[in-house]
This record gives structure tokens, sequence and C-alpha cells, in this order.
């Protein structure tokens, strides 16, 4: 099967040595991976937070910048098969917009998928708001965040018409 790294704009991990130190083994012992630079979802987060859409567009498309700069080292080495994910293709894609609207759905009729979603959500979003309370309310904005990536990995799948697991 092939191999999605997701890598958040939000995270630490993913500082410059650090990326090349993953993506080096990732060439070497999976050369097919996927790399999902998440900075269009992570959109949700920073807009559940309070900022104005135009200032966390700015934000998370800067951050996304930075992590594809960390990763060109690799990706323009010879022989280098992987690739980021094209977040345009993606929103435009019916497999996407398709599994978008399962995955909600699904929230909307599992109270336990919707409860680990928003856990998740708000775990993100507490740890981003240096203290400030979170609403419940920003946490449903938020979950749109997963709810786009789980879309992306699962539009990728039928794609390719492969099984995707999680």
């Amino acid at each position: 099967g092939v191999l999605i790294l997701g890598m958040s704009v939000g995270s630490s991990r993913f500082n410059a040595s650090r990326t090349e130190q993953i993506l080096d083994w990732l060439q070497t012992h999976r050369p097919d991976a996927q790399l999902m630079i998440t900075d269009r979802p992570a959109i949700h987060n920073r807009l559940a937070l309070g900022e104005s859409e135009a200032d966390a567009v700015k934000y998370c498309l800067k951050k996304g910048r930075q992590l594809r700069d960390y990763c060109t080292l690799v990706l323009n080495r010879p022989g280098n098969r992987m690739e980021v994910f094209n977040w345009d293709a993606i929103y435009q894609s019916s497999h996407f917009a398709e599994a978008l609207a399962e995955f909600k759905l699904l929230a909307k009729l599992n109270t336990e998928f919707h409860s680990d979603v928003a856990q998740q959500s708000r775990r993100v979003l507490e740890r981003e708001a240096n203290g400030r309370t979170v609403s419940d309310e920003s946490v449903e904005l938020a979950m749109n965040y997963l709810f786009e990536e789980f879309a992306a990995i699962e539009a990728f799948g039928r794609e390719l018409s492969v099984p995707v697991a999680y």
C-alpha cells in the first residue's frame, strides 16, 4: 500500500532537519510515499480560533510553503518518487466531495465518531488557544480540518482504486 505522511503546519516536529531525516528514511524505505501538507485544512482551525479569513489563509499558506521548502531538497533528488498532495486538485475531485459528505454524515449519525473528532479538534484548539476558552461552536468549525484530511485520504484511495486503512 501507499503510505501517506500527514504534515501539520502547526507541528514543531517538522523543522528543516527533522523533515529531511523523515523524508530520507521514506525515500529509502517507502519511496512511493505521498506527503500531505495540511495547510489548506488548517485554515479551519485558525478560523475557529477567531482569526479573520484573510489572516487564517495567509498564516496557513505561509506555513505550508515553509514545509514544502523543507521538503524540496529531498523531493528534487534524482529518482525521487514522493509527491506532495495538491489541495487545489483534491478540492475539485468528485471523490473528495463524496467522501467529505460521507464523513460529515457519519459524524451526524454516529455519536462516538463525532465525539472522537470533536475531542481531537478540541485538544488541538486548546493547545493553540494559549489559555483562552474554546467554545463548542469553535470545535464544530475545527472538525472540518479532520473531515477534509480523512476525505482527502479516502479520495486518494478511490482515485487509485485501492482500499484505505486509517
